[in-house]
Formats: structure tokens, C-alpha cells, sequence
């Protein structure tokens, strides 16, 4: 996880529902504790998810569509279904409602827990492998750690709006090769981050 300095103080007041996987309705009645649960499992989910794509050796186009082997490049198969099962239900990281969002979180916290666990032993992203592939992506897309600049929070790339900023707040977009999109703003004379998204490479 990000240390907290990294972080806006606030920045969970800031955004809807991350990567939408919760309605709006849903989120309106989170606790901030819950928020925050909710921001650090998305966080984790596209993680693992840009490592296995990263990692994939080529797959048929209809079984890698419904999703019967994601995670197998990167985790034991047990784990990986397990992961699927209580995370992506249907190939979607979804959460239909509170009763729902309230059941399935802890059992997602814990698989994704111990995938992490298993990961941190392996060093995937030291693989040369992994990183000649890493390279061939940078060069392919051109993100390279490219930086994009926003006035406003409904027309960041790849980003629901942002709230509770003026109209003339200038946002900063980092878009990383591991298919992450960091969203900052400048604060005295810091940047802080308030987002986290997924980048599509164009």
C-alpha cells in the first residue's frame, strides 16, 4: 500500500466509486473505513491483474474472453480460481449491493492477501522475461511514465469525476508502464495523489 504522505488527506471524499464496482448509491453509504477498504482492494486487484497480463503466454481468444484462466500465469491454479470466484464473479469486479459489498469484501482481502504473500516470494517483476515483455509494451503504447495535464475533474482520461474540486482545479495525470494512471494535484509545493486508475495505452 501507498504511504499515507503520498495520499491526498482526503482523497477518499473525492471520487464516486473507483473503478465503479460499486453504484454510486452503494457508496454514498460507505464509512470512510469502508472506502478505504474498498480503495486498497481495487488497488491490489488491478495490480495483479496488470501482472498477469503482463506475464500471459498466449491464450486462445474465447477461453482468455471468459476468463477460465486469468491469474494461472501468475498463481497456483487453486489460488487463481479462488480469486476469480469471489472477485471477478463473471469476468467483473463487481459488487451488486451493500449486503453484497459487506459479504464478499474480507473474503476478497484475504485471497488477494495471499496472493500478494505468494508474489512477493517469486519477484515476477524482476524476470527478465516479465521485463523484456515490460520493455516491448513501453515501446509499443509510448507511455513511458508519460504526464497529461486536466483543468477540471469530469474530463480526466480514464477517470470518473472527480468531486468536491473547484471547476479551474488542475489536475496532473502519471501514466506509468505497468498500466497504471496516477492522478495528482498540486498542493503548497507538493504533489499529492488523489487517484489511482487503469491506463488503456493510447
Amino acid at each position: 500500500m501507498l504511504i499515507d504522505e503520498m495520499l491526498l488527506p482526503d482523497f477518499i471524499s473525492h471520487f464516486v466509486s473507483g473503478d465503479g464496482s460499486v453504484s454510486p448509491s452503494v457508496y454514498s453509504h460507505l464509512t470512510k473505513a469502508e472506502r478505504l477498504r474498498l480503495f486498497i482492494t481495487q488497488t491490489n486487484g488491478s495490480y495483479l491483474k496488470t501482472l498477469d497480463v503482463k506475464s500471459e503466454t498466449k491464450r486462445n481468444y474465447s477461453e482468455n474472453k471468459s476468463g477460465k484462466f486469468a491469474f494461472k500465469s501468475i498463481l497456483p491454479a487453486a489460488m487463481a480460481e479462488r480469486l476469480r470466484k469471489v472477485a471477478w464473479r463473471g469476468g467483473e469486479f463487481r459488487f451488486s449491493n451493500y449486503k453484497d459489498f459487506h459479504s464478499r469484501l474480507p473474503k476478497i482481502e484475504q485471497v488477494l492477501s495471499e496472493a500478494r504473500d505468494y508474489l512477493s516470494t517469486k519477484g515476477l517483476e524482476q524476470n527478465p522475461k516479465f521485463q523484456r515483455r515490460l520493455d516491448d509494451t513501453v515501446q509499443g503504447t509510448g507511455i513511458n511514465y508519460r504526464v497529461r495535464a486536466y483543468v477540471g475533474g469530469d474530463n480526466i482520461k480514464d477517470c470518473e469525476p472527480l468531486v468536491g474540486f473547484p471547476a479551474n482545479q488542475k489536475f496532473y495525470r502519471a501514466e506509468t508502464p505497468l498500466f497504471v494512471g496516477v492522478i495528482l494535484v498540486k498542493i503548497g509545493d507538493q504533489m499529492k495523489i488523489v487517484r489511482l486508475t487503469q491506463v488503456d495505452g493510447d
